[in-house]
């Protein structure tokens, strides 16, 4: 979790308590009406002009500051699972707080229908069973194996990746945490894929769904971060199998996302804290 000084909000606040204007506080501290719009915007840090506005309001320059916290998050891993096995190996192995899962299959795809169901049953009750629970777990196993491979049979796979990310906590009056933040949440995102395919964002670079290429979930995580904001717009091309560098047939698609399955919905990302 990242600290960041922001002076704005607070010398707002300290103008309108005296009933001053931007032009008169310039005046005051011997600044330009513009540079005071820009404080007031968080847009300059400017050390003497921070020092000349506290004299202005004969205060502390810490009286002006506020203290926000700033989420981080970083890439832990990525994998390409094809077979039920393997989804079931990477479940056991590393252990996530929150999970999400979407799906990268194009509404025109005459075959959309059933691939949504056979999505959808693999994570069926998947919030509320943990591998630390056997016989539920050897139950759900045994439950999804069909769909899951049912699905890789269509020529598809899940393109896991692993975050860790900050979590700014909601303010509550009946609770108190030790601290306003948890770090390092531990989040796996799942997204079916065509097996043999790749992707590009924006008219950047083409990458495969490859746990090697790190670069490039980065940058799917990046946009994954963001899908819950506005909608993803992929270009996804189908390759053959022999992994040729010759592309066939291209459809843009969106990445459809159905949100996020936890036992507690992540807060908001960004909040001001004093």
């Amino acid at each position: 979790m990242r600290q960041e000084f922001k002076y704005g909000r607070k010398i707002q606040q300290l103008r309108d308590q005296k009933g001053w204007t931007q032009e008169h506080l310039a005046a005051v501290a011997g600044l330009e009406p513009r540079t005071i719009q820009r404080v007031e915007k968080n847009q300059t840090k400017n050390p003497e002009t921070l020092l000349a506005i506290a004299g202005a309001f004969d205060v502390e320059l810490s009286a002006l500051r506020s203290t926000w916290l700033i989420p981080e998050f970083s890439l832990v891993r990525a994998e390409l699972v094809t077979t039920h096995r393997e989804f079931v190996t990477l479940e056991e192995s590393y252990k996530t707080q929150i999970f999400t899962k979407s799906m990268m299959v194009s509404p025109q795809d005459n075959r959309f229908a059933e691939i949504e169901d056979l999505w959808d049953k693999v994570f069926v009750d998947r919030d509320c069973i943990e591998p630390d629970e056997p016989e539920m777990w050897k139950t759900y196993v045994r439950f999804i194996e069909d769909p899951i491979s049912a699905l890789f049979d269509l020529g598809l796979a899940i393109f896991t990746i692993d975050e860790k990310r900050d979590f700014i906590l909601p303010r509550t009056p009946d609770i108190q945490p030790l601290k306003p933040y948890i770090d390092d949440w531990k989040i796996r995102h799942h997204v079916l894929v065509p097996r043999h395919g790749c992707y590009q964002h924006c008219g950047g670079r083409l990458h495969r769904f490859d746990a090697q290429c790190k670069d490039g979930a980065t940058e799917f995580l990046n946009e994954l971060r963001g899908a819950g904001r506005r909608s993803l717009d992929f270009l996804v091309r189908s390759m053959f199998p022999s992994g040729a560098r010759r592309l066939s047939r291209h459809a843009r698609i969106h990445l459809c996302c159905y949100g996020v399955a936890a036992r507690k919905a992540p807060p908001d990302l960004r909040r001001n804290h004093r």
